[in-house]
Parts: structure tokens; sequence; C-alpha cells
């Protein structure tokens, strides 16, 4: 009887709490937009950067609205300027193959190649926005000794419903690298294969393998990681094999079929990138990672704010250095 008594009260005090509930209106503060610039400057490339401005939480725009077409945008090594880049469209291909122009924000120079070991500064100007600038580093090339690939690290099995047993296998990419001592470095890879199905002998296939770095083995469950790039503070100076978790084309087959795969070449990009852009991917990915874990808004997340090297207004300048070896 008490516990029937319990019940009735706690579904009293909560239609009491719901009777009571009001609509608030809290004044938000008029939202003043600044500058937004993104771009990622690669030794020996010409430079794109990407300008838009900010908006307020309750603006519905689009693309179109806040790009931004006539701002002043400046590169600059200490206080020379290199060269004051035009903005340009940009033209891809549908899927269809049609070629079409869209709209990013994007400015462009082909004059100035950034250099390793550098330092530069974006400089974007405005009437309406302001002014806003950055500053990064071209980072170094990362020296690739060797690379090989471990198959089959872990597998597990499972069986359909129509009891015929599947193999799921991860496989492991080990990447040695040398890490020049006295400094911060960063380190990311990009892998393809040339290899042969053991169906199809003599016939070559290349593919793009999904790479994941700083990986970790969970018992029973295989290999996780991130997509966050290497960071040599455990090996500054040293050789180092780093490891990363990929599916080969063969990742999932029938048990009757399975055989290893023949590999006949790998190609690594090795992309040194700096620590501007290892202090944004880590927030970013973090951000993306607590949105996805609560698509309907119901689990309350911690606000993630991104990381930004932009003074007077929002976004990221990176330095990347990127060279391909073979083995």
């Amino acid at each position: 009887m008490k516990k029937l008594i319990y019940i009735f009260l706690i579904l009293a005090v909560a239609s009491a709490v719901v009777s009571c509930e009001r609509d608030l209106e809290i004044p938000l503060p008029e939202h003043q937009s600044k500058l937004v610039i993104n771009a990622y400057l690669y030794a020996g490339m010409p430079v794109d950067i990407y300008v838009t401005r900010s908006y307020g939480i309750i603006e519905n725009v689009e693309i179109k609205d806040i790009l931004v077409e006539n701002a002043r945008v400046e590169i600059l090594e200490g206080d020379k300027v290199l060269d004051t880049l035009a903005y340009r469209d940009t033209t891809i291909q549908d899927p269809f193959g049609v070629a079409k122009t869209i709209k990013l924000g994007k400015y462009y120079s082909e004059t100035v190649k950034p250099e390793a070991g550098k330092s530069y500064t974006v400089r974007v100007s405005h009437p309406t926005y302001g002014t806003a600038t950055a500053t990064t580093v071209i980072p170094r090339q990362i020296s690739v000794l060797d690379t090989k690939i471990e198959q089959d690290v872990y597998v597990s099995q499972n069986t359909d419903f129509d009891g015929q047993v599947y193999v799921y296998s991860q496989s492991l990419i080990k990447v040695k690298v040398e890490d020049p001592a006295g400094e911060k470095n960063f380190y990311n890879f990009e892998v393809g294969i040339d290899f042969e199905l053991p169906s199809y002998p003599g016939v070559p296939f290349y593919g793009d393998l999904y790479t994941t770095n700083n990986v970790y083995r969970n018992p029973g469950e295989g290999y996780t990681g991130d997509k966050k790039p290497f960071v040599d503070d455990s090996f500054d100076g040293t050789i180092k094999t780093l490891e990363m978790a990929t599916d080969l084309p063969n990742n999932y087959q029938l048990l009757s079929e399975r055989q290893p795969l023949e590999i006949k070449k790998i190609y690594v990009k090795a992309i040194a990138v700096n620590e501007d852009y290892y202090r944004f991917k880590s927030k970013f990915d973090l951000q993306q990672l607590n949105r996805d874990t609560d698509d309907f808004g119901i689990v309350p997340v911690e606000a993630i704010i991104i990381y930004s090297n932009v003074e007077g207004g929002f976004g990221i300048v990176a330095g990347f250095n990127e060279s391909t070896f073979e083995f």
C-alpha cells in the first residue's frame, strides 16, 4: 500500500512540474559578423585561401550569403607582402562529367609557393567585417625509411542466416620514420597498394586504404584509433615505427575462400602537419564525436571550442608538407 502511495505522490509532483512550465524569452545580443579564414598552405604548392563571414545562431543562411568576394587578401613573409590574392570561382565536374562553376569564397595565388621551415602570415581586410590575420609555419618533410603491411592481425568470424561462415579481418600498416631531434613534429599518412586477388591471378588492382592512427587493441574487439595525426612526444630524435590499422580489400570474405592478399607495391603519402592543424583537428574531431553521440538532442554533451589561430576573426590557417614514397 505504501508503495502505491509513493507512486501517486511521484505522479502528482511530475504533473505539478509540467503544469508550471512556461516559455521564457531570452534576448540574444545581435551578432557582429567577423571574417572567417580557412587556408592550408602546402610546401611548394600555389596558395588557396577561403574567406567567409561568421553568422549568428538564429540566422538562416545559405553558403552564398556568407561568402566574402570583395576582401583584400594578402600573404606575407615577415613584414613583406608577397602577393595580393585574386578572388576565383571554382570549377568542378558533377557525377555526369559536366563542368560547373561554384562559389566557395576562394582567393588564389600562383606566384607564392610556401617553403619548408618558413613562417607566413595571411591578412584579410574588409570594410564591413574588419581585419583578421593568422600566422603559421610550414613543417619540414617527413623521412620515411620503410613501410610494411602485416595482414590479419585481428580476425573474427560470424555465421549468417544460411549457415555461411564469414571472416572479418584487420591489418596493420607499419611506417618507419626518422624523427628530427629537438623539435615537435606531427605525422599523417595516406596509403595505397597495388595488389592481386587470388581469384584473379595476374590481374593488377589498385586500392586506396582507409587508415586509423594512434591505434590500440581492444580485447576481443580488434583495433581502434582516430584520424588525429601522430605526435613525436615519446620518440623525439629517434627512428620509430608508427602503426596504422586498416581494412584490406579482402577484409570480409567467406571462410572457405579466405586467402592472403598478394601485395605488389605500397604507396605512402607522408604528410607533415604543423601544431596549428594538430590542435584544430583534435578539437574538431571531438566536436564531431559529441554531435554524432546525440543526434536527437536528448543527452547533454560538453560544448567544444575549436582551436583557431586567427586574430580578429575565426578559422584556421595551417602548414603542410607532403611527399610520396614507394615500397
